[in-house]
């Protein structure tokens, strides 16, 4: 679990169903998942992809910018609100910055 974490991070909802596809008890899916993957540290891997990929499209549109970062958290499971949420305070830090 945790090698899955650090390679190839998704939300708590995408590893829930990953473990459930392989036959894996949800009482053992929910204990397994608030030992080594709570809620806050779902919300700082979250933060970390969203800023490695914010700042890989630096060259795109606001826009397009906007929506490649979305759409990354999105398909790695984090809930749409969650991912517009971080994405909006990337973008607020980024208009701090320039100024």
């Amino acid at each position: 679990m945790e090698d899955r974490l650090l390679y190839h991070p998704l939300s708590r909802r995408a590893v829930q169903r990953e473990l459930a596809e392989k036959g894996i008890a949800a009482e053992t899916i929910g204990q397994v998942l608030d030992a080594l993957y709570p809620v806050a540290k779902e919300k700082q891997l979250a933060l970390q992809l969203a800023q490695a990929r914010y700042e890989r499209t630096s060259g795109l549109t606001q826009l397009q910018r906007t929506r490649r970062t979305i759409g990354h958290l999105t398909r790695r499971g984090f809930p749409v609100a969650m991912a517009k949420g971080i994405v909006r305070m990337l973008e607020n830090q980024a208009s701090k910055e320039d100024g």
